[in-house]
């Protein structure tokens, strides 16, 4: 009895492998048949509801098929939109798989994914598909909580051991102009398509855009599911908390959302938002450290909310707004203390 359910076993596991091979072949076949195949794929993967089928999809090559499908069928949303959600749900169990190994071209290619993603469920252009913004906005947010702390972190954090060997500023030392940082950021699309590997600090770059680019549309939306706001918010957190990413989180309007998040009276938002402001205020580039200020100071109200909330009922969001307050003030006493020595010098010099 045993051995006829082991080969029952075996034999519909095998044709469940033929059957998964059979959509993917497809994804590359005549237009209906790839309308079928994606759409066979999207039911298989949803929300993992079979591990061993996903595992599958993932061995077989499945991840890069579906990405290829994905940047070839810019004539109808409904592919775009079927196989970037489809590879989405796969990501987390792609990054948990001990055997295939992801590159950093799948990664790049899940973060354009998301980009298309995000940017569908703001425009609302899913009406006319069997798939919801709800669905799109939680799927995106769990795949990109997984490539954020499983992946980029782990290559941001070798990365700024040699960064900070050699003390280098993206921005303050002049060694890369706005022009040549968006041209490379024009460039990462294309990037991902060739057959070399993805820079990891292309993909970082692209990430940090499609965070704050998510959690600006989740302000705007009605508060009804804050599961999903979250979960941005905590991404947006731990990217201030990262030297390289700071930059450009500013040039994305990030100062903006965090003191909205602060004013907002909930404190699961609060607390990420005090926690940035902080990390972007004690920031280790002069460039950026000025450029929180100034933004600080050029938001009207901003320095005012910011003593207010010293007052916090949190006691991290207490300390967070007191160093954030603090450093203004250190760095005017340094300066003061600075151009006080300059005199003095220049007075002992005329002296002698």
């Amino acid at each position: 009895e045993k051995k006829r359910t082991d080969m029952e076993s075996n034999s519909n596991s095998s044709h469940d492998r033929r059957d998964i091979y059979s959509l993917l072949c497809h994804l590359r076949g005549q237009k209906q048949k790839r309308y079928d195949a994606i759409w066979g794929l999207y039911h298989l993967t949803k929300k993992g509801r079979d591990e061993e089928m996903c595992h599958e999809i993932i061995s077989s090559g499945g991840m890069q098929s579906l990405l290829t499908l994905f940047k070839s069928s810019s004539d109808s949303i409904e592919l775009m939109m079927v196989s970037a959600l489809t590879a989405v749900y796969l990501l987390p169990l792609l990054l948990d798989d001990s055997v295939v190994q992801s590159s950093n071209y799948v990664h790049m290619g899940i973060i354009e994914c998301l980009q298309f993603l995000i940017q569908s469920s703001i425009k609302n252009t899913t009406a006319d598909i069997d798939i919801s913004p709800s669905e799109i906005r939680t799927a995106s947010a769990f795949a990109m909580t997984n490539l954020w702390f499983k992946v980029l972190v782990a290559k941001l954090r070798s990365a700024e051991i040699v960064s900070a060997s050699n003390h280098i500023s993206r921005f303050g030392d002049g060694s890369e102009s706005d022009q040549d940082f968006f041209s490379r950021r024009r460039s990462s699309v294309a990037s991902w398509q060739s057959d070399e590997d993805v820079d990891w600090s292309i993909l970082v770059d692209a990430f940090t855009s499609l965070s704050i680019m998510a959690a600006k549309s989740e302000a705007s939306r009605p508060k009804n599911d804050l599961n999903v706001y979250y979960e941005f918010a905590l991404i947006v957190e731990s990217i201030c908390a990262v030297e390289y990413a700071r930059p450009l989180a500013m040039k994305e309007g990030v100062i903006a959302l965090l003191l909205k998040w602060l004013r907002s009276g909930d404190i699961d938002l609060e607390r990420p938002a005090a926690s940035s402001l902080r990390n972007l205020a004690l920031t280790q580039d002069n460039y950026t450290a000025g450029w929180v200020h100034s933004e600080l100071l050029n938001e009207d109200t901003a320095i005012r909310f910011i003593v207010r909330r010293l007052e916090s009922g949190d006691s991290g969001v207490r300390l967070a707004m007191a160093e954030v307050r603090l450093i203004p003030c250190l760095h005017n006493a340094f300066l003061c203390l600075w151009q006080i020595c300059q005199v003095a010098v220049s007075h002992l010099v005329n002296f002698a």
